[in-house]
């Protein structure tokens, strides 16, 4: 199975339903299981934005909050109903705290290296 995203227009969109299909599909082990939470958050800045050109040196010389905002957004996704596990049924012994703490994890990592990015006056980051 797979699954097809099409975003008319979706520059930013489309980058950011894929990064969290892909995180939410690695954080219930249906994708990428082995991946640590280092390798998952290289897998989606590397993949999902950069490689698809996405033009976050634009966003982020016009101050714009795109990328910044699809990571702070992970913390909804803890929802059960945002789940490949709820939606095939598979409740019973699922392991939602697990999926949850690698969201959290992958989430606190990216906030902090944003945050580290932001404070040094010599970040620039280059399409």
């Amino acid at each position: 199975g797979g699954i097809l995203v099409h975003c008319i227009s979706g520059w930013d969109r489309t980058p950011t339903f894929i990064m969290w299909i892909r995180l939410l599909a690695w954080a219930e082990g249906k994708a990428h299981a082995s991946l640590s939470v280092e390798e998952m958050l290289y897998l989606t800045l590397a993949y999902d934005w950069v490689l698809f050109r996405h033009r976050l040196s634009d966003r982020m010389a016009k101050r714009e909050e795109i990328f910044y905002f699809a990571f702070f957004f992970i913390s909804c996704l803890y929802d059960p109903r945002f789940s490949f596990i709820y939606c095939e049924g598979e409740r019973e012994g699922s392991n939602v705290g697990q999926k949850n703490q690698k969201l959290y994890s992958l989430r606190k990592l990216f906030m902090k290296l944003w945050d580290a990015a932001l404070r040094n006056s010599d970040f620039v980051y280059k399409d």
